[in-house]
């Protein structure tokens, strides 16, 4: 996955929820690989790993709730997403998140990312 591509002109201090919003209503985007996603959202934002939408999710959130594995992992180990980051509208976390919308591959990821934490 993507290394050490820098394109965004946005920091590692941005808290945009515009940002936000349109990584996660791109990640949820079907024909699109993980791969490309990765790709894309970090040139949308320099700080994709921590910046939430309007509902207060951040891309790991909506990466776990679509079942998209490698993202999640690319973005816990490269743009550093809070595993443990509660959403505002439920209090869910990215792991709540692939349980409730039935991700296991991802839910399996995300236990084990918990238990070496």
């Amino acid at each position: 996955m993507l290394k050490n591509f820098v394109y965004n002109d946005c920091t590692d201090k941005c808290r945009s929820d515009r940002h936000g919003s349109v990584i996660s209503s791109v990640i949820t985007l079907r024909s699109v690989s993980d791969n490309q996603l990765a790709t894309y959202i970090y040139c949308i934002c320099g700080n994709c790993g921590h910046v939430l939408d309007k509902s207060g999710r951040s891309a790991l959130h909506v990466a776990a709730a679509c079942g998209k594995k490698k993202l999640c992992k690319w973005l816990i180990t490269s743009a550093k997403a809070d595993i443990n980051l509660k959403d505002k509208e439920s209090g869910y976390t990215p792991l709540h998140n692939s349980i409730f919308y039935g991700q296991l591959d991802v839910t399996v990821l995300l236990a084990k990312v918990c238990m070496f934490e």
